[in-house]
């Protein structure tokens, strides 16, 4: 398929900004940046008008975490290709079921439940309304500066910058300085359904937290679920993963904390789970029924 689908880089530039994006154009042009990606393979794409080789650093958030069109990937693709299609979510599939027991198995088996989604605000909306509906609470806390979608329930818990333009934020969402224990203590209460938290948060500047930190966010919300006033049900804490913890899993043994097995929250959201062809899903604990449909 040719990139080149105008005839100059200008004109693709017009086009995208009359149809997809013109603050990114705008952008872009008062950057000098003319790049229009074409050719890919690997580490390496080609502008699809100069002809120059430039490496991916950036990497589209770590959506290409397996390189452009990796050969393995693309086979695979292919060959599910000859044989089936995105297939009709009303009826059993063995595939998927497949694909849901070998996702579940990367957490040992504490996650089993999965349900797949097209998008990552999509996961992040459904794992928000299933903590809702588990706990009967309606309180969200975040990180400030974190990023977690476009859509509904995920702009809210996101940064103002991307959710003031739409108006007035939804109520119950409250924020707290990322790697701040006392902040979060303070905001965890008995009306909270959710604590979302990114390993790693991208938009934050890729900051580490604390040694012990995620460990001792699983106290605090445990601590509040035992507490809680006016419900029997016990309080699920909800760490946001927005991107796979193989892509952005701190390395260092020390920030490993709270990763461990036995540890793990009572949702995962695993953001461009795949390098091709994208895919989004939220996995669960057993407590924690997001399948019902």
């Amino acid at each position: 398929m040719d990139a080149r689908q105008y005839p100059t880089s200008d004109a693709t530039y017009g086009a995208y900004a009359k149809h997809i994006s013109p603050g990114k154009v705008a952008l872009f042009r008062q950057l000098d940046l003319h790049l229009v990606m074409g050719e890919r393979e690997g580490s390496i794409f080609t502008d699809a008008y100069t002809g120059d080789r430039l490496y991916n650093c950036h990497c589209n958030g770590g959506v290409f975490n397996l390189g452009h069109r990796n050969a393995k990937v693309l086979d695979a693709v292919r060959e599910a290709f000859d044989s089936v299609d995105i297939g009709n979510h009303h009826l059993v599939s063995g595939l998927r079921a497949s694909l849901a027991e070998r996702l579940s198995a990367t957490t040992g088996g504490e996650l089993p439940g999965v349900i797949f989604g097209v998008g990552g605000g999509e996961a992040m909306d459904l794992a928000l309304k299933a903590a809702r509906g588990v706990t009967g609470r309606q309180g969200v806390v975040s990180a400030k500066g974190g990023y977690h979608g476009h859509t509904g329930l995920a702009v809210a818990a996101g940064d103002p910058e991307y959710r003031t333009p739409f108006g007035p934020n939804l109520p119950g969402f409250v924020q707290v300085p990322f790697d701040d224990l006392d902040a979060l203590e303070a905001a965890v209460g008995d009306t909270t359904a959710a604590v979302l938290l990114e390993p790693v948060p991208a938009t934050l500047g890729m900051p580490i937290a604390s040694g012990g930190y995620f460990r001792s966010v699983g106290d605090i919300v445990r601590r509040a679920g035992h507490h809680g006033r006016g419900t029997d049900r016990s309080w699920k804490d909800r760490i946001d993963v927005v991107l796979p913890a193989a892509r952005r899993r701190p390395r260092h043994p020390r920030h490993r904390q709270g990763f461990e097995r036995r540890r793990l929250p009572d949702q995962r959201d695993d953001d461009d789970t795949g390098g091709a062809v994208l895919f989004r899903a939220v996995a669960a604990r057993a407590s924690v029924d997001v399948r019902r449909s």
